[in-house]
């Protein structure tokens, strides 16, 4: 039975559509070793090789660090080499200054009730099952992290608030360097009526912009992730400020995405 729970894991994660090609080995040097205390980072995933450096929550506990270090010592390789969609977290787990860095996959699985995966952040030919209690164990203490609008504006994300509006100069600068064909990111993120993060995230590459969408840490919502593909981003002038909408999207760049709207 574990053996075909493994098998289903891995044909729920090869969406080719937006994934990557596993082949390909990223550089050693993914995370840095510091000297740092015995701590796990955890932040949203951003790209393969490299870990997010916007930090989504941190644990100092011995508890929950030795819960993250037997995840990884009792999870399983998944023979073959896998194309897979983009993961959910960058988790850094350091230990005497040495950091063992990987890409998590976990929402969807832990939602099923079947097995987490991870991938070494230097070395993504290879995926590991996590075991069921693991996957539940690390979900749990990971969707227990409250991210603040606080915590939000000190990591630079735009926050958009019932009190209004923080680092509003980092989107308009996105815009401009859209509009200039110049590579940019930004983090957006609204917060729900009961403090909920909803998380937009537009990464522009010069040519396009790659819009992820992630409504799983909003409790009281209907969780979705979804990414898209647009050309531009659209401007009106409203009563309330100007509205954002992104433009030129879908398959046939023809379409306005309509899960990303804001006013600022």
């Amino acid at each position: 039975m574990k053996h075909t729970s493994l098998i289903f894991v891995v044909i729920m994660m090869l969406l080719a559509a937006c994934g990557r090609d596993a082949k390909e080995s990223v550089r050693e040097d993914a995370y840095p070793a510091t000297n740092a205390e015995p701590k796990v980072t955890v932040s949203r995933f951003a790209d393969f090789g490299s870990i997010n450096k916007k930090v989504y929550g941190t644990f100092n506990d011995s508890q929950t660090i030795t819960a993250f270090e037997e995840a990884i010592a009792t999870a399983e390789p998944i023979p073959g080499l896998l194309d897979v969609a983009f993961a959910d977290y960058d988790v850094v787990i350091e230990r005497a200054g040495v950091p063992n860095a990987i890409h998590l996959w976990i929402d969807q699985t832990a939602s099923e009730n079947t097995y987490g995966m991870f991938m070494y952040a230097n070395n993504t030919g290879t995926g590991y099952n996590l075991t069921k209690e693991a996957t539940t164990k690390l979900y749990g203490l990971i969707h227990g992290i409250e991210y603040t609008s606080d915590a939000a504006a000190k990591n630079g994300d735009v926050v958009i608030g019932l009190s209004g509006t923080k680092n509003a100069d980092k989107w308009t600068q996105f815009v401009a360097n859209v509009e200039a064909k110049k590579p940019d990111d930004v983090q957006v993120i609204q917060f729900t009526i009961e403090g909920d993060p909803i998380f937009y995230d537009l990464t522009y590459d010069g040519n396009a912009i790659r819009y992820q969408l992630d409504t799983t840490h909003d409790a009281f919502g209907s969780p979705r992730k979804l990414i898209d593909y647009c050309g531009e981003v659209s401007a009106t002038s409203t009563d309330e400020g100007k509205e954002y909408r992104l433009k030129a999207c879908g398959a046939n760049k023809d379409e306005t995405n309509d899960t990303f709207s804001i006013r600022i």
